[in-house]
């Protein structure tokens, strides 16, 4: 890990160990002997809803990490055509209808290398974008194969929202 991506990492936890205590719920304080806080105001519902993402993010990222500890996912031979498909689990965890934002959020705390691609024009005035994600490598073998994780996140924008209307993923193994 480069020094730079080590530093990104703990400022990234230390700006999450904060946000955790500051947003704690009130029933934990009040249960600790001090008066119970309001959370009603814009920032402390955008701030509950960032540890959301990360929750979930980090939730999704346990599953493909269960998904690949099975024999049978890390036993696909390299280059098999589309890899083992893991689509049910981008869809229980992102479901069509999350906004974009949101979707790329999450993605991106399960650890995903995110890229958007130019939006075109689709039906009924709307836009369709796709992101496209990785985590690469995944998992390294003795000097003959990489493990990579894809994903790929279609989007609809109506000029108001943008949300998603389908994704799909796979765990891939290439040879070296």
């Amino acid at each position: 890990m480069s020094n730079g991506a080590l530093a990104r990492q703990l400022i990234s936890t230390a700006i999450l160990s904060v946000l955790i205590a500051w947003v704690e719920p009130p029933d934990a304080r009040a249960s600790e002997g001090g008066p119970p806080q309001q959370t009603n105001s814009p920032e402390a519902g955008r701030s509950d809803h960032i540890v959301d993402l990360q929750r979930r993010g980090k939730q999704l990222r346990n599953t493909i990490d269960a998904i690949y500890a099975n024999p049978g996912a890390r036993k696909v031979a390299p280059n098999t055509p589309g890899g083992v498909n893991i689509t049910s689990t981008f869809r229980d965890a992102i479901p069509a209808g999350t906004s974009a934002q949101d979707a790329e959020a999450m993605l991106t705390y399960a650890g995903f290398t995110m890229t958007k691609s130019p939006a075109v024009a689709g039906e009924g005035g709307r836009s369709i974008q796709q992101i496209d994600g990785q985590i690469k490598p995944y998992d390294k073998g003795f000097l003959s194969y990489a493990t990579a994780v894809y994903v790929v996140v279609r989007i609809i924008d109506d000029g108001h929202d943008q949300q998603v209307s389908d994704i799909v993923g796979r765990i891939v193994k290439a040879a070296l």
